[in-house]
């Protein structure tokens, strides 16, 4: 637990050393396993789930060719505690080994994650389960994998001591009563009137996907 004069560069700090520990840890496991810019923040798991990768999201210098990837690590997936992060990394530690190997293991945008994207989890120790329209997208952590990186499990526990707070929710009103939802195919919802969504297609800015219900999306 951080001390009473701990400050928020130390937490910050101690949390990110954490994360990063726990990546090399896994790289130390799985050599073909590349290298990451960790970024964290706060967004809603319906937006990412609780993380995500992103290849070649970065430049490195001043050599437009150096590419590093990016893991971005969800401020609310830090709820899940220590284990549940470890699996969050390791899931998208196997989207990382995919890209080394150039593997497609996701379609549709990257929301649809297929056998080989199953194959690759189950390497890396996780269990993996049909989630239906997402493919293979539901992973677990077994025991013995845990075990495998108690330490890390260990310094991930006493990191997580910081959580963003959660989003307020919305007050019904007679204005929103007339929106319907639409979803993209992160999934992210919005809500707005029929008509605008039928004026013209609104895009999601994250997956390029054009924001539908559940009317007009099939």
């Amino acid at each position: 637990m951080p001390s009473e004069t701990s400050t928020p560069g130390d937490i910050s700090e101690r949390l990110t050393a954490a994360l990063a520990a726990t990546w090399r840890a896994i790289q130390h496991h799985h050599p073909d396993i590349p290298p990451v810019i960790l970024t964290l923040g706060a967004d809603t798991p319906s937006q990412c789930g609780l993380g995500h990768f992103s290849r070649n999201r970065w430049h490195h210098g001043q050599d437009q060719n150096a590419e590093l990837h990016e893991l971005f690590i969800s401020g609310e997936g830090l709820h899940t505690g220590a284990a549940g992060v470890l699996a969050t990394l390791l899931h998208h530690a196997a989207h990382a080994l995919a890209t080394a190997r150039g593997i497609t293991d996701t379609s549709n945008r990257g929301y649809y994650h297929n056998k080989r994207y199953k194959a690759l989890a189950d390497e890396l120790g996780l269990t993996v389960a049909d989630a239906g329209p997402r493919g293979w997208q539901h992973t677990t952590l077994p025991h013995a994998t845990a075990h495998t990186y108690t330490p890390q499990l260990h310094q991930l526990t006493a990191a997580l001591t910081i959580y963003p707070h959660a989003a307020t929710p919305t007050t019904t009103t007679a204005k929103t009563r007339n929106k319907i939802a639409a979803t993209c195919q992160c999934p992210r919802r919005i809500w707005a009137a029929r008509a605008t969504l039928t004026q013209a297609p609104i895009l999601c800015a994250q997956c390029g996907t054009p924001f539908a219900t559940e009317h007009n999306s099939a």
